[in-house]
């Protein structure tokens, strides 16, 4: 991913990045991300109920991690200006 940021002339601190799959392989690839650069609230993670946000109830203490203040539901809101899709699913 790094390689293909840098031949798109992108930062991945700046790039928006939604990762379906909530799971440890999910999560744990969020991490390593974060620890390359990434933002955490430039990622919109989501599971079978959708995005991860922080009005869910649902979320066990690794999705809360992930939450967004965001309106963003579905994966298509999601994907909607995003610059890399990650599939751990």
């Amino acid at each position: 991913m790094l390689n293909a940021l840098e031949i798109q002339g992108k930062l991945i601190s700046e790039v928006t990045i939604v990762c379906m799959g909530a799971g440890a392989a999910a999560i744990a690839c969020m991490q390593l991300l974060i620890k390359c650069g990434a933002k955490r609230e430039r990622i919109y993670m989501l599971d079978r109920q959708g995005v991860i946000h922080t009005r869910r109830t649902d979320l066990t203490e690794y999705k809360q991690l992930f939450a967004n203040n965001t309106d963003k539901r579905t994966l298509e809101d999601a994907l909607d200006n995003a610059d890399v899709f990650v599939g751990v699913s």
